[in-house]
């Protein structure tokens, strides 16, 4: 990571939209959406792909008002939503 922000340093690349070189420090981070596979809070971590599970917040608001739930309130996900793709090769 240091060698990152070193190349980012030596080139001087600066933010397109207002030329600031001001760049935070250089992490690692995780794109997969996280949740866990247990109802009562003590399963497993598990991640997933992050549209697999973006018709649960896209359709929040049609959740919420088709079954006239208050918040807060659940959401389960259940079907075919994930795939495992890691291929040996």
């Amino acid at each position: 990571m240091a060698d990152l922000k070193a190349i980012i340093d030596e080139l001087e690349i600066a933010d397109p939209d207002s030329g600031s070189r001001n760049w935070t420090e250089v992490r690692q981070f995780n794109l997969m959406f996280s949740t866990q596979m247990s109802n009562t809070g003590e399963g497993d971590k598990l991640y997933l792909r992050p549209e697999t599970a973006q018709g649960i917040f896209v359709n929040f608001q049609n959740v919420q008002k088709t079954t006239r739930q208050k918040i807060p309130f659940g959401i389960a996900q259940i079907g075919k939503a994930f795939r495992n793709e890691i291929v040996a090769r």
